[in-house]
């Protein structure tokens, strides 16, 4: 389990350009170079990855608390920013 979460994570630093730009602006992706569709299969593959490790690890309740409670505070906090 340490070394699939140590691959997730080597994975998703390698990669973290393409995921940067697909993630704050799809179409402007192209013009960067950057396969959108691409960027997001790779997303949802490592998403997917981690849920499998962490639920193997912490549980299916704990790993459900950890996937979600990031998007909920970031929801939370750009309100505010705005």
């Amino acid at each position: 389990a340490c070394a699939a979460a140590g691959l997730i994570n080597l994975a998703a630093w390698w990669w973290h350009r393409p995921l940067l730009f697909w993630g704050f602006d799809e179409q402007a992706c192209a013009a960067f170079g950057v396969s959108a569709e691409r960027s997001r299969a790779l997303l949802y593959v490592l998403l997917s990855a981690a849920t499998v490790v962490t639920m193997q690890v912490a549980g299916v309740l704990l790993a459900t608390a950890l996937l979600i409670l990031p998007g909920a505070v970031a929801l939370a906090m750009s309100g505010r920013l705005a």
